[in-house]
């Protein structure tokens, strides 16, 4: 059995393109809602979460972990790529840095906090620019939690990035009713616009300093990569404020890292084994969306 691991919905994509490529592969998804967000913790706490997951992978038969969330994927590559015999890892920490080989220092990478932390502090990105949103994160995951991803696309339209009038009446974003219903969710639960233009904001301001610093070494148009597996779910978000910028995903090469000969298989294609029912139903309402990604 292939396992897979994130805090929440980040996951999701490449659980989607493993399936589409092997259907008939059996899939467990751990998401960790317990200990969403793992971008805010620390890296003791998040060594020690990990370590739990694992031990949970290995009781439940899996043969491989695929570490779907490049926080977890930096922090277990440090701690425990050795560890296990009977559990093979494979993180997203080694893209990652095979990009930073192969493109170099003109890239700005998009991350959780701790994330962030770690990478400035390994000699491998010591030259690189790191951005940390975290607060991206935690509005992705809310998101989803509504089942309504219309709003990322719709927060997505450039006009309504520049112009408050367009939204004066959408400060907050509350479900459809019906869908409220149907998801049996919590109507005080809001998204909060303003997030969206906060990150316009923070971001250009970024991106402004590191072009004035490295004037001659940044590109004219900025690549970013999306070091968290939750940011191309709002990729419409980026390409707004960015329309001319490069975007790299790399969880879009991890399927290269995957062999799967061994692997148990399923009768039923479109079978998947989730650690919760609400991690499914997130992941019916997205299958859309994942599908253009």
């Amino acid at each position: 059995m292939l396992a897979i691991l994130d805090s929440g919905v980040g996951g999701f994509e490449i659980l989607y393109k493993i399936k589409q490529k092997w259907p008939k592969l059996r899939v467990l998804y751990h998401a960790d809602t317990q200990n969403f967000p793992y971008g805010s913790k620390t890296e003791e706490e998040l060594v020690k979460i990990l370590q739990k997951n694992y031990e949970n992978f290995i009781n439940s038969g899996a043969k491989t972990a695929i570490i779907a969330c490049n926080t977890a994927s930096v922090i277990s590559h440090k701690h425990f790529q050795t560890q296990y015999k009977t559990l093979k890892l494979i993180d997203l920490y080694e893209i990652l840095d095979k990009i930073e080989r192969e493109i170099g220092p003109e890239l700005i990478y998009c991350c959780t906090e701790l994330t962030a932390k770690t990478l400035k502090n390994d000699a491998n990105f010591r030259n690189s620019h790191i951005i940390a949103l975290q607060n991206l994160v935690q509005f992705i995951e809310n998101s989803a939690k509504m089942a309504d991803f219309e709003t990322i696309s719709y927060f997505g339209d450039k006009n309504l990035m520049d112009n408050k009038s367009n939204y004066i009446n959408h400060q907050t974003f509350s479900p459809n009713p019906a869908k409220m219903a149907e998801n049996n969710e919590n109507s005080s639960q809001k998204i909060d616009f303003e997030k969206i233009s906060e990150l316009k904001k923070f971001l250009l301001e970024k991106l402004e300093k590191i072009q004035e610093k490295n004037a001659e070494k940044t590109a004219k148009k900025a690549t970013i990569v999306f070091a968290c597996t939750h940011f191309p779910l709002a990729s419409a978000i980026f390409r707004s404020i960015l329309p001319t910028a490069n975007f790299l995903n790399p969880a879009d090469k991890i399927l290269s890292n995957l062999s799967v000969e061994n692997f148990e298989t399923i009768k039923n294609d479109s079978e998947i084994e989730f650690s919760n029912h609400e991690t499914e139903k997130k992941y019916k309402k997205l299958e859309p969306l994942l599908k253009i990604l």
